[in-house]
């Protein structure tokens, strides 16, 4: 969503850095959200004991860590990588 948000704004007339920020800054609080979301709701797993535990245990850490992970990459990797390697877009003339 980020990408695109960011070549929607390319076409509106922002130069690439200035659409990737802004698009980052429009998606920062729905990605924030989700994340703590999904965080806080596999956490219980992670603390749970008993019979079955061990396996109960691996499944948290692995989704907790996978959506942290993720979204430290979502909210600084991909704009990077956007705007080493994503082309310029060039207004569209709608006449």
């Amino acid at each position: 969503m980020i990408t695109e948000f960011a070549n929607e704004l390319q076409i509106e007339g922002y130069n690439k850095l200035e659409a990737i920020v802004q698009s980052a800054k429009l998606r920062l609080r729905p990605i924030l959200m989700t994340t703590a979301a999904t965080v806080l709701g596999h956490f219980p797993l992670v603390l749970v004991t008993g019979p079955g535990a061990e396996a109960r245990n691996s499944i948290g850490i692995i989704l907790v860590a996978g959506m942290i992970i993720g979204t430290v990459f979502t909210l600084f990797i991909l704009p990077t990588v956007y705007l080493l390697f994503a082309k310029g877009t060039q207004q569209i003339d709608n006449r």
